[in-house]
């Protein structure tokens, strides 16, 4: 099989699957114009939370209106994509287009383009700088800490980059998944503290 038509099932298989609906965390995520290019880039620790917050922009977009095929998402990590090389980032975009044309001059802004743990691919940055100057997709990158560090994706990305820092579910995101019945306020009961007790 080729890498084009690999992509082509890995993109048909995320639109006709169900997607998580992950714990809602925090997100500090601006509302850029459209026009203005820049990549948001999530690092952390493996484990903690990259690949749901992607999940839960994409939950978000769904609630907004947008179209389960506006959404690309391509988890690197994928053992069918173990021979990928940095020539292969193309076969990605043409399986895209070729899955939906009408996307090919959509407007800016309404394309969003998910890469999960990218840094798997060496020579992904040149893929990314491409996309920034001649895409019109929103761009929602992950990578592992140990791999992508802040200042170095500021160097090679020339600053067209947001930075998010991922970690693992603080004690507040643990209650909220865990434990729905403790509302955590300046007004707890005995009770309610031994409970929170018990969960911490």
């Amino acid at each position: 099989m080729s890498m084009r038509s690999l992509f082509k099932s890995i993109i048909t298989e995320f639109h006709q699957g169900n997607w998580p609906k992950p714990i809602p965390r925090n997100l500090d995520l601006p509302t850029l114009p459209a026009h203005v290019r820049k990549a948001i880039i999530f690092i952390g620790m493996r484990r903690s939370g990259k690949s749901w917050t992607m999940y839960q922009i994409m939950q978000m977009l769904l609630q907004q209106g947008i179209n389960k095929t506006q959404c690309l998402y391509i988890n690197f990590s994928d053992e069918r994509l173990l021979n990928m090389q940095a020539q292969d980032f193309q076969d990605i975009l043409d399986a895209y287009y070729e899955l939906y044309p009408e996307y090919v001059d959509y407007p800016a802004g309404q394309l969003h383009f998910f890469f999960d743990e990218i840094q798997e691919i060496a020579g992904w940055e040149k893929f990314i700088r491409r996309l920034l100057d001649t895409e019109s997709a929103k761009l929602y990158i992950s990578g592992s800490s140990a791999k992508m560090l802040s200042s170095e994706i500021a160097t090679v990305l020339r600053g067209r980059t947001l930075v998010r820092e991922i970690f693992p579910f603080d004690f507040r995101v643990y209650l909220r998944a865990y434990a729905t019945e403790v509302e955590v306020n300046h007004h707890l009961t005995s009770k309610k503290k031994s409970v929170l007790r018990h969960h911490l």
